[in-house]
């Protein structure tokens, strides 16, 4: 099992093989309509989501980014369980963010509390976010969160 926080010296392996190098240039050329589609998705969570107290959104109007994940923040006690119930539903979740110095390079860096870091670990939910996401799976998604927090009395 390999540690996947850990960052080991290059490998050849590492790098890109001819046929992937072509996807990723054809999907270059495509970039400015997956940043404007993914813009749009962002918006719709935080227009859909945003009167959910115990829900947090990121703090901006992504006009000026080029997102490739969406995040909230929920009460850590809540994380596990929406990320279960959304999996229920069969809508995939991540867990895009550990503090740096959880990773074994940086495991002995540490130089005192690291509170903030570990709470945000602790409540941050990746949500959905693909080019070709329709306003109906958006939707759905929103409402698997809002049915969450609605069924805890917390909406």
């Amino acid at each position: 099992h390999r540690d996947l926080h850990s960052f080991p010296t290059r490998r050849s392996s590492d790098l890109l093989n001819s046929v992937s190098a072509a996807v990723g240039l054809s999907q270059l050329r495509q970039l400015d309509d997956f940043t404007v589609a993914r813009r749009r998705l962002c918006a719709g969570y935080v227009q859909r989501l945003s009167d959910l107290p115990a829900v947090r959104l990121p703090a901006m109007d992504f006009t000026a980014a080029a997102p490739f994940i969406f995040w909230i923040r929920v009460p850590a006690p809540d994380r596990d369980a929406l990320r279960g119930k959304l999996g229920a539903a069969g809508i995939a979740t991540g867990l895009h963010f550990r503090p740096m110095h959880e990773f074994s390079s940086f495991a002995t860096t540490r130089r005192g509390p690291l509170a903030v870091a570990e709470t945000a670990a602790a409540e941050l939910v990746t949500l959905p976010l693909f080019v070709g996401m329709s306003d109906d799976e958006l939707d759905r998604v929103c409402d698997a969160i809002r049915g969450y927090f609605s069924a805890k009395g917390s909406e």
